[in-house]
């Protein structure tokens, strides 16, 4: 379902870029510019992660759908999709590969990148999954330890059929729980 998909996206996102937090990042003024991969890829390396289980989550507190029926924007609204996933010791000690391999594999662009002294301010673009002539921008703002993190998401979807477009805000948090299981290294993904 489209619908899955994007949720999906959003919280890969978001756990992405929450869990290779970082200091800031060379930035333009122009939120169109595209902040280059080594730029990316140094700051995330800036914040030591600590390895282990880590569990996240995404809540989405509201959305507004013109263009869908009110029952499934309603129904989106509370909506808690969690999973979880082992950091190795090579990916705490060095983020960047990490984040970078999820935003090259979700074909998403950082045009801001902002990690200082435990405060997030982020801007992800990415396409929507099955939808090429959409995409979405996620602005992400909260707070990082390296055991845990706390994240505002705000996100706009535009491009869809029939110029529809789609505004969601959600609270994405993470908490390292402890050593990873070792019989299961693979993301699970849970939406209650």
């Amino acid at each position: 379902m489209k619908a899955r998909s994007v949720r999906l996206a959003i919280l890969s996102v978001g756990a992405l870029a929450a869990l290779s937090a970082c200091k800031k990042a060379p930035e333009s003024n122009d939120i169109g510019t595209t902040l280059s991969g080594k730029d990316v890829e140094g700051a995330a390396n800036a914040l030591k992660l600590d390895p282990g289980e880590w569990e996240l989550k995404v809540e989405t507190t509201d959305m507004q759908a013109p263009a869908l029926p009110p029952e499934a924007v309603q129904g989106n609204i509370g909506k808690i999709q969690s999973f979880t996933m082992c950091v190795t010791e090579d990916e705490g000690a060095n983020p960047g590969k990490l984040f970078l391999k999820g935003m090259d594999e979700a074909k998403c662009t950082a045009t801001k990148m902002t990690v200082v002294n435990g405060k997030v301010d982020a801007v992800i673009t990415c396409p929507v999954p099955d939808q090429p002539s959409a995409h979405m921008r996620t602005t992400l703002t909260g707070t990082y330890m390296p055991d845990r993190y706390d994240l505002d998401m705000d996100t706009i979807i535009e491009g869809l059929p029939n110029d529809a477009s789609i505004t969601m805000k959600a609270k994405n948090t993470g908490q390292r729980m402890g050593a990873c299981p070792a019989d299961d290294l693979a993301p699970k993904n849970v939406i209650e």
